[in-house]
């Protein structure tokens, strides 16, 4: 899924922070959403600087998005947004081990991260049913675009073998590992 995807629904506000829309909103629900447009803005993904740029139709301040599905609901939220994908690692740690392959295994390992007082968690090589999670309070390694997690990125998979991607989430690849936010 990306912003080149077609359903993309916004919700703008001039009036109000992002970090200020209701719960419902936050989970994609709620009403008042409408169309968006291609932002002009300056910013891009460190990562990817082709991707697509969102905004709502309105030009508001501030803005909420939600995709629909084909079956016309929003999906289920992952839990956490992609910050990048990191390739050699350095500063992260896995002192929790492995987590379940699954939505389930990467809320565990944000939540044992999170608890060890760590500000980044991810996952790095998926194998069938279980991978890797770690735990950084830096982001430090080589970026990465986030192919690289879902096991695009052209180099060898070793006993990596997926799925690289899984109920919203990314799960890294042989040398590469996905990046999130413990507190989001």
């Amino acid at each position: 899924m990306s912003t080149a995807d077609a359903g993309w629904e916004a919700l703008g506000s001039s009036q109000t922070e992002q970090s200020d829309f209701s719960s419902e909103i936050k989970q994609g629900g709620g009403s008042g959403w409408g169309a968006t447009c291609t932002s002009t803005s300056g910013y891009s993904l460190s990562y990817d600087s082709s991707t697509k740029k969102l905004w709502p139709a309105n030009s508001a301040r501030y803005a909420a998005f939600r995709i629909k599905t084909p079956g016309g609901s929003a999906p289920a939220p992952a839990g956490g947004a992609l910050v990048t994908c990191i390739m050699h690692r350095r500063g992260w740690s896995r002192p929790y081990g492995d987590v379940a392959l699954s939505g389930d295994g990467a809320l565990d390992c944000k939540a044992k991260c999170k608890g060890g007082g760590y500000k980044y968690f991810g996952m790095e090589c998926p194998m069938t049913t279980k991978v890797h999670c770690q735990c950084s309070n830096g982001k430090d390694g080589t970026e990465k675009p986030a192919s690289y997690c879902e096991g695009k990125g052209g180099h060898s998979h070793n006993h990596c073998v997926g799925p690289y991607k899984k109920d919203g989430w990314l799960f890294g690849d042989a040398y590469v590992g996905s990046v999130y936010l413990t507190a989001a």
